[in-house]
């Protein structure tokens, strides 16, 4: 199973924890939100992560490194989730999930 996350937003509602930080990477205790999301997707039986990056999309590979797989939205500052999806076109299939990277869920 593949789960596309989208997170190429600069996350401004969320002003000032993501002036320089992406939103997924906001910390909620001990870990950045995406960090729930992973381990809540691989403790699902998700063994593809495809996430669409836009906004300090660098912190997010450092952060996830080969925990994922990188698509990117170089229009990110003029565009919204949709684009950002339509470039993850290609990836969507019929066991694939779709996640914004400010949702927490329980596996």
């Amino acid at each position: 199973m593949r789960a596309i996350i989208l997170a190429a937003g600069a996350g401004t509602r969320l002003s000032p924890l993501t002036n320089g930080c992406p939103k997924c990477l906001v910390p909620m205790g001990a870990w950045q939100l995406i960090d729930f999301q992973v381990h809540a997707l691989r403790a699902a039986g998700v063994d593809d992560i495809v996430l669409v990056v836009g906004y300090e999309g660098e912190q997010i590979r450092r952060h996830c490194g080969a925990r994922a797989r990188y698509i990117d939205n170089a229009d990110y500052l003029s565009t919204n989730s949709i684009y950002s999806l339509y470039l993850a076109g290609p990836e969507l299939d019929t066991d694939t999930f779709l996640f914004n990277c400010d949702i927490l869920f329980h596996p």
